[in-house]
């Protein structure tokens, strides 16, 4: 009888036993899958992170890209534009050039040409002052005689005892001979001197350069650079 009981004592512990290493192993198996779940979870996590720092650094490089290509495209049409208005006034340039050499070379209709200057020679007489006058409103001034073959030139062109740029302008107690762009007069053999203080504008007559009073009427030559 005692067996019996010892017996059946026995064989419910080790069904108990067996039940509970069940369930032992069972919260095991739960609490490894449990740990690997959360660590894929971290994982995944990981892997999310570093794919949107990837991400957030391919659109940073994007912007970047994209930002030079704006700014190299901007710079090639502003570059584009420069050489434009660069072969636009090369081009008005030569139209301006090709109108001068129709205008005689760059002299205006009326004018006439000699070397590098123009050349105007009037046809009714005016005081010294006025004929000065009338060239700066021509944008010239009165012809300034730089040598003999210059001279030759104008006689050529029809002008006879015209004023010419000279004239006594005051300076202290003296009255040098100056040009109207005030350089002096340098070759004092080619004018005609006079005492008198009143006559301090020269004209060219067909052999020297003759002081006159300034209110007399005469011809006069206006003098300028040509166009091109």
């Amino acid at each position: 009888m005692a067996d019996y009981i010892n017996s059946q004592v026995t064989g419910e512990r080790s069904s108990l036993e067996k039940r509970e290493n069940v369930h032992s192993g069972g919260s095991k198996v739960y609490r490894v899958v449990g740990v690997s779940f959360g660590l894929l979870c971290i994982i995944q996590s990981a892997l999310n992170i570093s794919l949107r720092l990837q991400q957030s650094g391919f659109c940073n490089k994007s912007d970047q890209i994209r930002d030079n290509e704006m700014l190299k495209d901007q710079l090639r049409r502003q570059q584009d534009q420069i050489t434009e208005l660069q072969t636009e006034r090369e081009r008005m340039i030569m139209r301006l050039c090709k109108m001068a050499e129709k205008k005689k070379q760059g002299c205006p209709r009326g004018w006439q040409l000699y070397m590098s200057s123009c050349y105007y020679v009037s046809t009714v007489k005016e005081t010294w002052e006025n004929a000065q006058n009338d060239c700066v409103a021509k944008e010239a001034h009165l012809v300034i005689l730089n040598d003999r073959r210059e001279e030759d030139a104008l006689r050529a062109f029809g002008s006879q005892d015209s004023w010419i740029g000279l004239s006594r302008q005051r300076n202290g107690r003296s009255y040098p001979l100056r040009w109207v762009d005030g350089s002096p007069l340098t070759n004092i053999d080619r004018i005609q001197q006079s005492v008198d203080r009143h006559v301090t504008c020269a004209y060219a007559n067909a052999k020297k350069w003759v002081l006159s009073n300034c209110g007399e009427q005469r011809y006069w030559v206006c003098e300028k650079k040509r166009l091109c």
